[in-house]
């Protein structure tokens, strides 16, 4: 009788494959200096790819990051199968008559000019093998020209640094020089965009300082255009065509003024003749090594990232010939330090609150909510006040994000607790509950269903208690072991062991604790003496993530043990990490605002989630073996009735709800007082599987199709038993298989 119920399983299964990445992906392009950018007028998406983003130690190559901007103002990455080598200041140029973006050369991550060529289609990077092309360059200018039908490449530095001054150009065959009768002076960083069956080239910088010509090309030769007017000398400025206007729409650059570094923020347009100032509203920042291109189907000009002096810039703005709108989809993260971070399972949601702002001078009281791929500000009527250093959690039972302590204005030592429910944050009346501190750190036991909190500084004194929060209030924890005092420590419930696990920070030694919900349990040494600061239960690899600085290590079964992630991330202190349930990912938000994404290649592995309900032999106990493709997967449920009877056995794809409610949903109001259910089930997902007493055993096939792997299938059992107090049955636990 179960086999129909089966086939509907596996169909599930089969149709709801998990989309996987094997490296950290950034949600919004890291690559935001020195960048390359085109417009692919026939899909209607702004390619990026590559460059440079700003880091804890510096300036960093992304190598393989391609995204675009759809119509829809949504900028995701794309996922290829090949990619050109890791490289910035490497222009793109997209070629309308053959649909395809075309890269040139660029520098390497370790500076080393290249002298490759590359097309994307829109799905995939294909490398092109010319039998000639130019030397390898960076810092050149690339534009594809509509009238000629050919991309043209001119100028930048070459491997030897020195300044170049020729003109090639390519049919998507092959390269070849022009032999210009004029050229413009050897030059790198300059302005260039195609329109009105011109190439034109403005400024740049040459062996002699920065330069204000004016140049246009017309497939055969160069002529200057320089007119009395035009901007003011600069490089790495950034000029697009707006063809609804007939306009050269240039923005910024850089210059020096004596010793030192102007970047621009003003706005010009070219008509082919006279260089005309222009008077906006609003602008971007002032900024350098920004890319801008036009887009045809949307009529206005689109700008993303570049520097305000050697503070990136992630933002993105369109230009309509008036004044300059800031582009939401592309909101980053706040550039903030020390902050709280939770993840709001209800409302799938990752909420950001507070941290310091070192740019613009101490604590800051913002709420951030990332939704989907985006950033955006809520404007709350009520917040705790401006702090960093906070304890966030999110309180499954209640629906709410819950908040602690901190540090705020005028090295204020906070102790007051406040919960948000996605629109306002509440304070939690005061009265009993932990003392005002800092550094200190909070996770969620999903199985007992209670925040709990730890250590953490006074400004003095150096705390080691332990304190639970549930339905509103505090209570402490009086542990006969304890990981001593400590702060700028992590903690993260570990669902496979249900146990919230310690990591040392600050103070603590290295020693590694479980805590049950009544004690602390000694169980080994992390592997370095440094405190981690994040830290958070990966359900993909079953393993606790923790990050410092720089390394990153795992927390699973067989203890410690350091994990490469490929294409790492650098976390520098201050940054937070969490696990995002509906992505089934973690989620990594730096302290430059950049935010990533990483879903591990997935470890076939089984864990058990919360806890049953007790029946007429005790609580029924879930247990199971990882499910691997083209085997079977075993479940085992014991402590059931001593009488032969059945259970039903329920599965499910992730859900943090069920029927608007967030899991576990309490079924004290359906006469099954202390029962919870931890899955959102699936329609006709299950099985009813008879048992002779005390154990049950099922077992599930899992095809063997690859794309299953790093699936995460959920399944909790209920056991029809009329002796049961409730005179209904049982729950067990719930458990989720990783697929691999």
């Amino acid at each position: 009788m179960r086999t129909p119920i089966l086939f509907v399983a596996a169909a599930s299964l089969a149709a709801s494959s998990l989309l996987r990445s094997q490296s950290w992906q950034p949600l919004l392009p890291r690559a935001v200096l020195g960048h390359g950018m085109a417009y692919d007028s026939a899909r209607d998406r702004v390619v990026v790819f590559g460059g440079l983003y700003a880091a804890a130690f510096g300036a960093i190559v992304r190598p393989t990051d391609t995204f675009e901007l759809d119509a829809g103002g949504s900028m995701r990455a794309v996922t290829t199968a090949h990619a050109p080598p890791p490289r910035y200041y490497a222009l793109l140029a997209y070629d309308a008559a053959r649909g395809r973006v075309v890269l040139f050369g660029g520098d390497d991550a370790a500076s080393a000019r290249l002298a490759d060529t590359w097309e994307y289609d829109g799905t995939d990077w294909q490398a092109i093998a010319t039998a000639t092309s130019p030397p390898a360059r960076s810092l050149h200018h690339l534009v594809y020209d509509g009238v000629a039908g050919r991309t043209v490449l001119f100028g930048g530095s070459d491997a030897n640094q020195d300044l170049l001054a020729d003109t090639w150009d390519y049919d998507g065959v092959d390269w070849r020089p022009v032999a210009t009768p004029t050229s413009p002076p050897a030059r790198m960083l300059g302005a260039m965009a195609a329109g009105n069956g011109t190439v034109v080239l403005f400024g740049g910088r040459s062996a002699s300082g920065y330069l204000i010509d004016t140049w246009h090309y017309d497939g055969v030769t160069w002529s200057n255009h320089s007119a009395f007017g035009a901007p003011g000398p600069r490089s790495e400025s950034e000029l697009a065509y707006d063809a609804g206007r007939g306009r050269f729409v240039l923005y910024g650059g850089v210059r020096t003024i004596g010793f030192a570094l102007q970047t621009l923020g003003d706005t010009w347009e070219y008509d082919g003749t006279t260089w005309m100032p222009q008077t906006p509203a609003t602008s971007p920042p002032q900024l350098r090594s920004h890319r801008m291109v036009a887009r045809g189907n949307s009529g206005d000009v689109y700008l993303f990232g570049g520097a305000t002096g050697f503070t990136d810039h992630r933002g993105g703005h369109t230009w309509d010939g008036t004044t300059w709108q800031p582009v939401a989809s592309s909101r980053a993260a706040p550039r903030v330090r020390d902050f709280g971070l939770a993840y709001d399972r209800g409302r799938d949601r990752t909420v950001l609150f507070g941290g310091y702002d070192a740019a613009g001078g101490g604590p800051r009281a913002t709420t951030f909510e990332l939704t989907g791929d985006v950033w955006s500000p809520v404007a709350t009527p009520t917040s705790p006040s401006p702090r960093d250093q906070v304890a966030m959690t999110y309180d499954v039972r209640r629906g709410r994000v819950v908040l602690f302590g901190g540090y705020g204005v005028a090295a204020t030592v906070h102790g007051d607790t406040w919960e948000y429910d996605g629109s306002t944050w509440t304070q939690v009346a005061a009265g009993f509950g932990p003392s005002a501190r800092y550094a200190t750190a909070m996770t969620y036991d999903l199985g007992r269903e209670v925040a709990v909190l730890s250590g953490g500084f006074t400004g003095a004194n150096i705390l080691a208690d332990t304190w639970e929060y549930a339905n509103g209030s505090w209570q402490q924890i009086a542990t006969a072991n304890s990981p001593g005092p400590h702060y700028r420590h992590a903690l993260a419930y570990d669902r496979q062991r249900e146990r919230v696990v310690f990591v040392p920070g600050a103070a603590s030694g290295q020693g590694v604790y479980l805590y049950d919900g009544s004690d602390w349990t000694f169980v080994g040494n992390q592997p370095a003496s440094y405190p981690f600061g994040s830290a958070a239960y990966d359900t993909g690899r079953g393993r606790v993530a923790t990050f410092p600085e720089i390394n990153t290590y795992e927390y699973g079964p067989g203890g410690w043990s350091f994990f490469t992630y490929p294409d790492p991330p650098v976390l520098a202190s201050g940054g937070r990490v969490i696990y995002d349930d509906a992505r089934g990912a973690l989620v990594r938000v730096g302290v430059t605002g950049d935010t990533e994404i990483f879903t591990a290649d997935p470890e076939a592995h089984w864990a058990g989630i919360g806890a049953g309900c007790p029946g007429s032999a005790g609580v029924p106990a879930l247990a199971g073996t990882p499910p691997a493709l083209g085997g079977t997967m075993a479940l085992t449920l014991s402590d059931l009735p001593a009488s032969p009877g059945v259970w039903f056995l329920a599965f499910a794809f992730y859900s943090p709800t069920r029927a608007g409610q967030p899991l576990p949903r309490h079924l004290d109001g359906f006469g099954l007082p202390g029962c919870r259910l931890w899955i959102d089930s699936l329609a006709g997902a299950g099985a009813l599987v008879g048992h002779g007493g005390g154990q049950g055993t099922f077992g599930l096939a899992i095809p063997n199709d690859p794309a299953l792997a790093g699936l995460r299938l959920f399944h909790q059992a209920f056991v029809f038993d009329p002796l049961a107090v409730n005179g209904l049955g049982a729950f067990s636990n719930a458990a989720v298989g990783t697929v691999r």
